[in-house]
């Protein structure tokens, strides 16, 4: 399996810190849908990073309930550090691989 694609958004976040967590999860909604749409796939799993599930809760119940993809929450690996020296496309082939695992 190899890496097809991936993307690096930046939001500015300026409300509560419960209006900002939904503006994440709505817009990492309708991104994936709109993925979707435009290279006419569906995704059936999501590696989710545990920081990302605490930012972010209800992403994974809305993952599924709205676009019927399995979310996998999973750790960082061994060390965060180690993990925060990986480059982004090198999370996103490691969260893609243990998906499949």
């Amino acid at each position: 399996m190899y890496l097809e694609d991936f993307s690096v958004k930046h939001l500015e976040l300026d409300g509560s810190e419960d209006k900002n967590r939904d503006m994440m999860t709505d817009y990492i909604i309708n991104d994936l849908l709109c993925y979707e749409k435009k290279i006419f796939c569906k995704f059936i799993g999501a590696g989710i990073p545990n920081e990302l599930t605490k930012i972010a809760p209800k992403l994974t119940s809305r993952l599924w309930s709205e676009l019927d993809i399995v979310p996998i929450s999973l750790r960082e690996g061994k060390t965060s550090a180690y993990w925060g020296i990986k480059c982004v496309d090198e999370q996103a082939d490691s969260m893609a691989r243990k998906c499949i695992m």
